[in-house]
């Protein structure tokens, strides 16, 4: 056993005490003619180990080495969302490439390891971006005129207004939310526990002043049950469950109800003729649409910022490509693209702890150029319903600060 070592015979002897020590009395023999074979059943309990689990994640990459990760992790999710790829087998790619951050397969959805012993620190494991739901043009369905009191319309865009315009309402609703891509955007984040579908649906209504306070609300409610039934009615043409249809209309609504502005305090309401275009009423909507980037898309914008980036920077020598660096900003579409690009920096392969500090210290010595790049990330925020001062750049300074987590 010992032919292929120099040992000593003090060496040997501990070795022999540490054979002895597992219960054998002699050296092994390693001239085994034939393998013994297993005189266990297959049906044998497998030998559980009393040892806690303990996670021990391998290390990050850095560098050149995270830029090559990333543009191979990009790669293999655009071959699963072409369909080239199974869930199962991205599965498997991944976390061959990725040991420190893996993922499984859950309902054909990507979602991370509940790893024992992972902090907070540890990096979230890649998802495929960060679209969301955002709104996009309006449009107004028709303007219905209401005769004193009554809760349904007698006109219809100025003309007496018959069961087929009542139709054709019901059928522009339906043809705008389908086209628009409204109806597949509602069908995506209705569920979503990141992001909220804004309010996307209008109703105006409108009174005179020939009745009372209590009389003109109860004929506004009336009036809005109107268009309530006409939106629900193009729902249902489109094949939407009632329930869902009924959820969608009640919590993504804005009534809005303006009754006469007539001055009581000044006029009498019985000597002064109500106003018929006080009795108006419309249906506008705007479009939901899917915005944002694929991971991929984000991960192509960090290695751009990358490549535009440079070491060297100063007031006498400027390395960096200031135009390429607001190229790839203006890719970003939403400020979760803002703040899944954040995150990218954060992940590894960039000296930068986040966009904030990348932007600070490779364009702090071109105002012009920050006050674009602010320009660019407060578009995403009020993209994404948030305030435009989301991004700031402070006049002392001209540093630029991203609230990061402000987003959906």
């Amino acid at each position: 056993m010992y032919k292929n070592f120099n040992v000593t015979e003090e060496e040997r002897k501990q070795i022999m005490e540490m054979h002895q020590s597992y219960g054998y009395k002699k050296p092994l023999d390693e001239q085994v003619k034939e393998i013994p074979k297993p005189t266990t059943s297959k049906f044998a309990p497998p030998q559980i180990s009393n040892e806690p689990e303990v996670y021990k994640p391998e290390p990050e990459p850095e560098g050149d080495e995270a830029v090559e990760l990333n543009a191979f992790n990009a790669k293999i999710l655009a071959l699963k969302n072409a369909g080239k790829m199974s869930p199962y087998q991205f599965m498997l790619q991944y976390n061959k490439a990725n040991p420190s951050r893996p993922i499984k397969t859950a309902n054909d959805k990507i979602v991370p390891y509940d790893t024992k012993g992972a902090t907070s620190s540890t990096p979230a494991p890649l998802d495929e971006g960060a679209p969301e739901p955002v709104r996009g043009e309006a449009q107004i369905f028709g303007v219905l005129a209401f005769a004193e009191g009554k809760t349904k319309p007698f006109r219809y865009n100025g003309r007496p207004i018959t069961q087929s315009n009542i139709n054709e309402i019901v059928n522009n609703l339906v043809e705008f939310l389908t086209k628009t891509g409204t109806i597949d955007t509602l069908r995506t984040f209705r569920n979503s526990p990141r992001f909220r579908i804004p309010q996307f649906i209008e109703l105006h209504v409108g009174t005179s002043h020939s009745g009372s306070g209590e009389t003109n609300a109860a004929v506004a409610q009336g009036r809005f049950n109107f268009l309530t039934g006409i939106v629900m009615e193009a729902f249902k043409k489109i094949g939407v469950d009632a329930s869902v249809a009924k959820s969608v209309v009640v919590n993504k609504t804005d009534n809005e109800y303006a009754p006469s502005n007539l001055d009581r305090n000044f006029y009498d309401p019985k000597l002064v003729k109500p106003s018929a275009t006080e009795r108006l009423a419309w249906i506008k909507v705007t479009s939901l649409e899917t915005e944002g980037n694929t991971m991929g898309g984000l991960m192509a914008i960090q290695k751009g910022l990358n490549q535009s980036s440079s070491i060297v920077n100063s007031l006498f020598v400027d390395g960096v490509d200031e135009t390429k660096i607001l190229q790839y900003l203006s890719k970003l579409k939403t400020f979760s693209d803002v703040e899944e690009l954040d995150r990218l920096i954060n992940s590894g392969g960039t000296r930068f702890d986040s966009l904030e500090e990348f932007l600070n210290d490779q364009l702090f010595d071109d105002p012009e150029q920050m006050r674009a790049a602010a320009v660019i990330l407060q578009r995403c925020a009020m993209k994404s319903e948030l305030q435009k001062d989301t991004v700031r750049l402070f006049k002392v300074g001209g540093n630029l600060n991203i609230s990061i987590g402000m987003g959906q």
